[in-house]
């Protein structure tokens, strides 16, 4: 993972302790004195500019899923692109968290999607009226990759790099925390770390799922090719709504997940989730662990499942070959990167209150 100013992030959203590259206007002193603390907001709650108020529940989450599937759509390699010249289409407002940043002398605000999956900090280059569709291109000389920006759907069309404790993105009405620097240790009673596996490309943060749980029962993962290799096999990502697991594994976690529920199924209408129910008065909320190597990640149970609308909720994971861990997985969880000890670290905590 490429090195940075800060060693420590932590995010509480899904909290994250890790490094990052910040063009902020912060003090010197405020820098020094344990880092510093930034809003991560959902950018489909109230105090978001992308909030539209005309919007239903059902509409707000359908786009959500949306994003979600673009998002997925990134992180599968291309094969046309030559090997020394990598090269993905971002995709404007794809990620979930915003926050608020400035850049230059005097200071300009900025409005920018926190992202542990994109390996740079980038601007828009023109007004959004000006750019949409049009190539704007930027170049990382390390990663040797180009980025362009494929479309844009308001003036605050940036992405900002790496990201962690979120609140239920589709619910929350609150925004939530980033810590940077030292103040971003995520430690103390319940918090559980795992290792930080290197492996191409360096942009993303990749952690070894060994297995998960649904109640009682746990569901072991096999390698690739049944080969029992199972280190780095999942993307961390604050960026992604949903968790995709791989596709000979997800059949057996989503049959054991339904065994836990007696009530009727549903049909998702955008058939980007397959497991669903029709709604009753009740939430759905089955205990479910995420076992990484060393550490045992206990998901929200409120976030296990997505609303979809008023008739039905679906589970909140997919099958995929692209695995990512997802930002719903991450909620509540104080989350943080830490790039010197290359561990990442879960701490159950209510986001709200940080």
């Amino acid at each position: 993972m490429a090195s940075h100013h800060h060693s420590l992030l932590s995010l509480a959203a899904s909290a994250t302790t890790f490094s990052i590259i910040l063009l902020c206007c912060f003090t010197l002193i405020e820098a020094l004195n344990g880092g510093f603390c930034v809003d991560l907001i959902h950018r489909d709650s109230p105090d978001s500019p992308f909030y539209n108020a005309s919007e239903t529940h059902s509409q707000r989450v359908a786009k959500a899923l949306r994003r979600s599937i673009n998002r997925v759509n990134h992180f599968k390699p291309s094969s046309s692109v030559s090997p020394n010249l990598a090269q993905t289409d971002i995709i404007s407002n794809s990620g979930e968290y915003l926050m608020k940043y400035s850049v230059g002398t005097p200071p300009v605000a900025i409005l920018g999607v926190a992202d542990t999956g994109s390996d740079l900090i980038w601007l828009q280059c023109k007004p959004c009226t000006e750019c949409y569709n049009q190539a704007a291109p930027f170049f990382d000389p390390k990663m040797s990759t180009t980025y362009k920006s494929v479309s844009c759907t308001s003036s605050q069309c940036e992405s900002l790099r790496k990201t962690s404790c979120s609140n239920d993105g589709t619910k929350t009405k609150k925004s939530s925390k980033l810590k940077i620097g030292s103040d971003a240790v995520v430690s103390g009673p319940g918090t559980v770390s795992t290792p930080l596996v290197p492996k191409s490309p360096d942009t993303f943060y990749f952690l070894t799922l060994e297995a998960m749980s649904v109640g009682s029962k746990r569901l072991e993962l096999s390698g690739s090719s049944g080969s029992g290799d199972l280190e780095g096999n999942i993307i961390i990502d604050s960026g992604t709504t949903v968790t995709t697991l791989p596709p000979e594994f997800y059949p057996t976690f989503e049959s054991a997940v339904a065994e836990e529920i007696d009530l009727e199924r549903g049909h998702d209408p955008s058939q980007f989730l397959s497991l669903c129910y029709k709604r009753t008065s009740d939430s759905i909320e089955i205990p479910i662990t995420a076992h990484f190597t060393g550490a045992d990640a206990k998901l929200n149970p409120g976030t296990t499942f997505i609303q979809i609308n008023k008739e039905l909720s679906c589970l909140a994971f997919r099958a995929n070959e692209s695995t990512i861990y997802g930002n719903l997985a991450q909620s509540n969880l104080l989350v943080g990167y830490d790039l010197v000890k290359k561990t990442v670290s879960f701490k159950p905590t209510d986001c709200t209150k940080l």
